[in-house]
């Protein structure tokens, strides 16, 4: 380990090297902030001395021997006086030389989320605010903090033009309208933190109707079945706790719990579930926290568990007490009438969480999921929930309450049913013409996608930026997986969003942008 000092001289150095390489403006610039940025650090010596030794306390990914530096893009903006449109092309070559003669390595940039992954020889601590000699005391945590790819590709799809396949988005179509006639005015007060009483009772009526053994009083309301998770993750995990969950999973999800420190492991999902011997294997090798699991249309793969793989799955949780986390937020969206039995209904000895939402069938924009949850975790989860927000909002529980348990209801998810079903078969054809000889997908029973495996694999991360050159979206298959490296050549198409007059154009284009990549890898 480098004293201060010693740092501080090779750091000048560095810059020195890297002006060097470039004109007599750049070199003055960045030697004038080298000499400013060894002042911050000097004027901070102690606590500069204290992060050289400080061993672990920024997160270590110990599978590649990195730190991921969240704040690449301002920090480095700052540091070498690059604005961020020159991000890709100027500023990644003046980082790799600069960071080269610092000893450290640039494995990877990626840009789309600003963050850098750096290989450390010397240093084991790299803090957020390390590059402009700021020393953020943000928590440990946030070294793990990865901004959503769904969300990014999202926000680069906003463009009219686009035609997006990526986001799990409901057909605006089929919104309901809302009706605000007689909503009382004391809706507008703050509420209880479980929930409205009326709205529980509902939602433990349409569980006790699906083999959910509850009451009411295991229910609580929260913002959109996101929060299930939020709340789990923070009853359950901390640094390096082991839980399991499917692959691939849910990426938010994956991402609530890897913020918190989780060791994420995998269980194989097959056409009917998951691989029951690698189940086994894990609960009895790894003894996780719990088992996160999607088992009606998983998202994204769109799997449905058989009953046997449903049965089997409880029974193993139940020998070795493992909690579950039961998430089913596409249940009512089934296209050939088939309603299993929720794996929580047929356990009798492990604990559980079983969550929904409003989002798939109403209005994603309510923010009104729930939780029901085993009788010896509930007052843990309701306490986590008023910590973290106090209620769910009261407007969007009231609307909920108009709905749920009535008969408009039951026959807007027929509509429903059937709007999405043509829509599924309409995407079906059009994937036959165009991705007919390139992958194998199985037809989804319900949901909101399709699970495409190419028959000649590659990372089809890197599909995105020219997909989006020819106006076309989709989700990359990798970062629905723990380990995205080792699970290349998967695309996640949503087909209930995009206008169908544009449908067949859009998978055309995509699967000339996936033709010309894998050309471009056999040549």
């Amino acid at each position: 380990m480098l004293e201060p000092h010693t740092f501080l001289c090779q750091f000048q150095q560095a810059f020195a090297l890297v002006g060097l390489r470039r004109n007599a403006v750049d070199q003055v610039h960045l030697l004038q902030l080298a000499q400013r940025h060894v002042q911050r650090l000097l004027a901070h010596a102690e606590q500069f001395q204290q992060l050289l030794h400080a061993q672990g306390r920024v997160a270590r990914d110990k599978k590649y021997d990195a730190l991921v530096h969240p704040a690449q893009a301002a920090a480095f903006e700052h540091f070498i006086g690059f604005g961020s449109e020159r991000l890709v092309a100027e500023e990644e070559r003046l980082h790799r030389l600069l960071l080269a003669a610092l000893v450290f390595k640039v494995k990877h940039v990626d840009v789309s989320i600003q963050a850098v992954v750096i290989s450390v020889n010397q240093f084991d601590v790299f803090p957020t605010g390390f590059a402009t000699g700021d020393l953020m005391a943000f928590s440990e945590r946030v070294t793990r903090l990865k901004s959503s790819l769904i969300r990014e590709i999202l926000a680069a799809a906003q463009r009219p033009q686009v035609m997006s396949f990526a986001g799990g988005l409901p057909a605006e179509a089929m919104l309901p309208a809302l009706q605000w006639e007689g909503m009382p005015l004391n809706i507008g007060q703050y509420g209880m933190s479980e929930g409205e009483p009326q709205l529980r009772e509902l939602l433990a009526a349409e569980a006790r109707a699906l083999g959910v053994p509850c009451q009411a009083s295991q229910v609580l309301v929260v913002s959109g079945s996101q929060q299930t998770l939020d709340l789990a993750a923070k009853l359950y995990i901390d640094k390096g706790t082991k839980i399991l969950l499917e692959g691939p999973t849910y990426l938010a999800a994956l991402q609530i719990f890897q913020l918190f420190g989780a060791d994420c492991l995998t269980v194989q999902l097959e056409a009917d579930g998951p691989d029951l011997a690698s189940l086994r294997t894990n609960l009895e090798r790894h003894r996780p926290a719990f088992i996160y699991l999607i088992p009606t249309f998983q998202n994204p793969s769109a799997v449905r568990y058989s009953e046997a793989k449903r049965e089997a799955v409880a029974a193993l949780l139940d020998e070795f007490g493992v909690t579950l986390i039961e998430d089913e937020p596409y249940r009512e969206l089934t296209f050939d009438g088939g309603s299993a039995k929720p794996i929580v209904g047929r356990l009798n000895k492990a604990s559980w969480i079983y969550t929904g939402t409003v989002s798939k069938t109403l209005l994603p924009g309510l923010r009104v999921g729930y939780l029901i949850a085993s009788p010896d975790l509930f007052p843990h989860l309701l306490k986590l929930k008023q910590s973290a927000d106090l209620h769910t909002n009261r407007v969007g529980q009231w609307q909920a309450m108009q709905w749920i348990g009535t008969q408009k209801y039951q026959q807007h998810l027929v509509q429903l049913r059937s709007f999405y079903r043509e829509r599924r078969d309409a995407f079906q054809a059009a994937l036959l013409r165009h991705f007919g000889e390139l992958a194998d997908w199985q037809v989804p029973q319900g949901g909101l996608f399709f699970w495409l495996t190419l028959k000649q694999p590659l990372d089809t991360r890197t599909l995105l930026a020219p997909a989006l050159d020819q106006d076309v979206a989709f989700m990359p298959g990798e970062p629905f997986f723990s380990e995205p490296d080792q699970h290349l050549g998967s695309l996640r198409l949503n087909f209930s969003h995009i206008d169908p007059s544009r449908l067949d154009e859009g998978l055309k284009r995509l699967a000339a942008v996936v033709c010309q990549a894998q050309h471009a890898q056999a040549a």
